[in-house]
């Protein structure tokens, strides 16, 4: 899952192309925002904060965009893991939300 809605485009067609599955693509991957997985749990979840610098962390603020400084969303994408949680992000981006920090 990830914030941003041309990531999450990104990876549904990296994914789904044929340099994985065996040349038939990874279609049984579900890839969405994450609004999209509000109220379902996968043994699986990894999430993809996209942000690797703070460089537009106040634009996205005020647009409500990211994950960063959206405590629902957080909340939203760190609950969804029944087994296992991935989150692939800049650390040093991450902290600088104080509920990330915890």
């Amino acid at each position: 899952m990830s914030p941003f809605a041309a990531q999450v485009r990104l990876l549904r067609s990296l994914i789904r192309s044929n340099t994985y599955g065996g040349g038939s693509g990874l279609w049984g991957v579900n890839i969405g925002p994450l609004e999209a997985f509000q109220g379902l749990e996968k043994r699986v979840v990894i999430i993809c904060t996209t942000r690797t610098r703070s460089r537009f962390l106040s634009e996205d603020a005020k647009r409500g965009l990211g994950i960063i400084g959206q405590k629902r969303k957080m909340n939203v994408a760190l609950t969804r893991a029944k087994e296992a949680l991935l989150v692939i992000g800049n650390p040093e981006v991450l902290v600088q939300d104080e509920h990330w920090r915890q």
